[in-house]
Formats: structure tokens, C-alpha cells, sequence
């Protein structure tokens, strides 16, 4: 038994009640507002999922990491639909992509990577604070997409930019 084995499992049941909370309240919240509600759960399922782990319990781990890559793109779609996509859409995504590898589903997996890739590529100078948000879900997207070398010229590129400034 774990040390604070009781204690993770009360993490658990909390973030699992607000994911119960927020499906409840998404019939009553504003339209504008739905994405916002998608991310909370997809949080709270990811937040779950990681104690899951903690507690041995890979199966329902990866259910929830499952849950949380669906809430997220749900977020992403929601927030799409409204405001195109906005300077933390990187890092939207790599949440969505982070619980997508962990949930074992590569249909989930291939999909998160394709949500990603729609991010344009003028992004990383448009919002430079989160260029490495983009290039990181880039890079992953396409090892994911089984494109290499796509990825690879992105990292020489990066490569490139950062012994510039350095050295």
C-alpha cells in the first residue's frame, strides 16, 4: 500500500466529480462558454488519470487519458468555432496530445497529431511567447504521422536558430 494511498484516492474521486459537475453544467452553460467547460474536464480527467497510474490502475488510467484527449478536442473544436484558432492553441493541443499517447488509443493518437497540424504554420511568428508550444507539437505530430523527415528538418531548423543566438 502506498503512503498517502487513501489520501490519492480522494484526489481521485474529486477530479473525477468535477468531470460528473462539469457534463451537468455543459447543457446550461453559455455557448461561448462550452469549450471552456470541455477543458476543465479534459484537466480533470488527465489530473485522474495521472493518480490512477499512481495507484497501479493502468486500465482505468488509460480510460481517463482516453476521456481527456476527447474533452480536449472538444475544447479545441469549440474554441475553433468561435475564435479561430488563438495564442494558446499550442498548448491546447499538446494537452490533447499528451493524453492521447497516454490513453494507448492509436486512433485517438493519429487524430490528436492531425488536430495539431491544423495549427497554421505562420503561428510561431505571430505569437512568438509560444513558439515552442508549436514546434514541439509539430515535431510530435509528424513522429506520430510516421513523416521523419518532415520532423527531423524542423529540428535542424531549430538546431540551426539556437547555435545562432548562442554561440
Amino acid at each position: 500500500m502506498l503512503e498517502f494511498e487513501e489520501e490519492i484516492k480522494k484526489w481521485v474521486d474529486s477530479h473525477l466529480n468535477n468531470v460528473e459537475k462539469g457534463k451537468a453544467a455543459l447543457g446550461r452553460a453559455y455557448p461561448e462558454n462550452v469549450h471552456n467547460r470541455y477543458f476543465s474536464m479534459g484537466l480533470d480527467s488527465f489530473s485522474a488519470a495521472l493518480y490512477l497510474l499512481m495507484l497501479g490502475d493502468m486500465i482505468k488510467a488509460q480510460e481517463w487519458f482516453k476521456r481527456s484527449a476527447e474533452y480536449y478536442k472538444q475544447s479545441i473544436i469549440g474554441r475553433r468555432s468561435i475564435y479561430g484558432i488563438l495564442e494558446d492553441e499550442a498548448g491546447l493541443c499538446n494537452s490533447l496530445l499528451n493524453s492521447a499517447i497516454l490513453s494507448g488509443d492509436y486512433g485517438i493518437l493519429v487524430d490528436a497529431a492531425n488536430t495539431t497540424l491544423e495549427i497554421n504554420e505562420s503561428y510561431p511568428t505571430k505569437y512568438r511567447g509560444f513558439a515552442a508550444n508549436y514546434y514541439y507539437g509539430r515535431v510530435v505530430s509528424l513522429i506520430i504521422l510516421k513523416e521523419y523527415g518532415e520532423a527531423n528538418k524542423i529540428v535542424f531548423k531549430i538546431n540551426y536558430h539556437v547555435k545562432k543566438i548562442f554561440h
